[in-house]
């Protein structure tokens, strides 16, 4: 059985579905998701595993506080530090999706006693996602092309209209059936992950994240607030995971077909740029 509460917790709170008894998985969620995505993973934890998903700030039923970009995901991570505390869990196993990714390698550099292992699926560049080339090296100083300005804006509108329908290229339920999975005939479980990504708070604060003019190409730079300025390789980098100390084995499972997580990644404005 899996069980929905809100947790209140010294920073927020937080929304949290709970599963089985032992040891303490914590499983966190991407960009434009939520805890709900998760629901066939608690459900299929083996005995002796306590299954807790997490919605972040910004996202799901959790409450809605403002991302600070240039802590790159620490906002993210001390709230998930902050539910373990509250909830007493002790060490834990962390499984992270996406952007949640770095949130776990984020949280295993700062905390390294209190992992236990990690499991990460399609998890995002450590250099932060855009604006760069090579080992992390900016593209540009500023580092243009990646933040919370170059995505597409029809998309950003249609989402915070919580638009479900067809009617555009753009709308989220076309991007999930374009971008999440090969093509729409594999698409599972769709309308929980498009319940998912409707719930995601939108605006300068939360995604998509202002954007700043830049005199380099694309013509946007990173600005300080919002999800897509905390995972810019000018606020995050977390190439230096391997030397962090951290002793948790790590899992990194990955689809051969990924769209978004992947080299030449058709959501980057290099690989668009390139092809013209």
């Amino acid at each position: 059985m899996i069980l929905s509460a809100m947790v209140r917790t010294p920073r927020l709170a937080t929304h949290v579905l709970e599963a089985g008894g032992g040891q303490p998985v914590v499983f966190i969620h991407g960009n434009l998701s939520d805890a709900d995505v998760w629901h066939e993973q608690l459900e299929l934890l083996p005995d002796g595993f306590r299954g807790v998903a997490l919605d972040l700030r910004g996202y799901g039923r959790s409450e809605r506080k403002p991302v600070d970009a240039t802590l790159g995901v620490a906002d993210f991570t001390e709230d998930v530090r902050a539910l373990v505390g509250t909830l007493d869990l002790g060490p834990v196993h962390l499984v992270a999706h996406s952007m949640g990714a770095a949130v776990a390698y984020q949280y295993t550099i700062d905390h390294p006693d209190d992992v236990r292992t990690i499991t990460v699926v399609a998890p995002m560049s450590p250099y932060g996602i855009g604006g760069t080339r090579g080992n992390g090296q900016p593209c540009r100083a500023d580092f243009a092309g990646s933040g919370g300005g170059w995505n597409n804006p029809d998309f950003v509108r249609l989402l915070a209209t919580g638009d479900g329908s067809t009617d555009h290229p753009a709308s989220p339920r076309n991007v999930i059936r374009s971008l999440f999975f090969p093509q729409a005939a594999d698409v599972r479980d769709e309308e929980t992950i498009l319940a998912s990504m409707l719930r995601t708070e939108v605006g300068d604060d939360y995604y998509p994240g202002e954007g700043a003019p830049s005199e380099h190409w694309p013509g946007v730079a990173p600005g300080q607030r919002g999800v897509l300025n905390a995972i810019s390789p000018r606020y995050l980098d977390l190439s230096g995971f391997a030397r962090s100390g951290a002793t948790a084995p790590v899992l990194w499972v990955r689809g051969g077909k990924d769209a978004v997580i992947a080299d030449r990644s058709t959501i980057d404005l290099g690989t668009l740029g390139a092809l013209g």
